[in-house]
This record gives C-alpha cells, sequence and structure tokens, in this order.
C-alpha cells in the first residue's frame, strides 16, 4: 500500500470510526494543563482513564446503594423510584429488574461459607455491569 493510500485510509478510519472532544484550558486553568502534561503518557490517555475510574466508582456506588438498600430495607428499594430514569428502562422494568437482584443477592446473602458467597455476590455484580454495558 503507498503512502498516500495509507493516509486516506488513516483519515477515512478516522472520520468514519472515531468521536473527538477538544478540551481547552482558560488561563486560570493552565495549572490543570500542567499536571496533565506531567503525568505522563497522553493527555487523551490520562483523560481516558480518568473518565473509566469515574464510571467504576459511579457503578460501584449504584450497586453498593442497591445492596445497603436489601440489606436495609429487608429487600425492598423504598429510595429507588427515580432512579430508572438512568437506566432507560420503565418503572415496571425496573422493579422486574430489582426484584430479581434482590432475590439472587439474598440467595447469595443464605451461603455460609464466606468465600463461595463472595464468588457469588462478583458474578451477580459482573452480571449487571453486562446488562449495564449492553444498556449503554
Amino acid at each position: 500500500m503507498s503512502a498516500d493510500a495509507q493516509k486516506r485510509a488513516v483519515a477515512k478510519y478516522q472520520r468514519e470510526k472515531t468521536t473527538q472532544i477538544n478540551l481547552k484550558f482558560s488561563p486560570h486553568e493552565q495549572d490543570l494543563h500542567e499536571w496533565v502534561k506531567k503525568q505522563g503518557g497522553t493527555a487523551s490517555g490520562y483523560v481516558k482513564d480518568l473518565i473509566r475510574k469515574d464510571m467504576q466508582e459511579r457503578s460501584r456506588s449504584f450497586l453498593d446503594m442497591c445492596y445497603n438498600n436489601i440489606k436495609g430495607k429487608g429487600g425492598r428499594f423504598l429510595a429507588m423510584d427515580e432512579r430508572h430514569d438512568e437506566t432507560g428502562m420503565t418503572e415496571q422494568q425496573f422493579a422486574s429488574y430489582l426484584n430479581r437482584l434482590i432475590g439472587r443477592f439474598e440467595d447469595a446473602m443464605e451461603i455460609e461459607d464466606d468465600e463461595k458467597r463472595k464468588e457469588r455476590i462478583e458474578k451477580i455484580i459482573d452480571a449487571i455491569k453486562e446488562d449495564r454495558d449492553s444498556n449503554m
């Protein structure tokens, strides 16, 4: 493949398959710009890593809230009524989904062996993440 053909192929791929966000720093935000430059690697890679960490934290905090509601409310998601908007599900779909999760978590909590219980809960969490990712 000639150099020109390869350039055209790369440009076409970038045009059709990638998205871009431009990030500008104003004069009073130069400390942020300097921080990003000091982190090594590319600014793009650094920002993507921060986004991934934030996604994991938010996912984990949502799961923690679900678990705490299960544990503290006898299996009822009293405070979860408004959360269905975040999932793209109707209230009825979300309620049904949560009820299935409640049952799975309750079953897992009855396992006496700590390692097996943790393993079961991790499988449930992995399934939740798969569901979330398939709905994004």
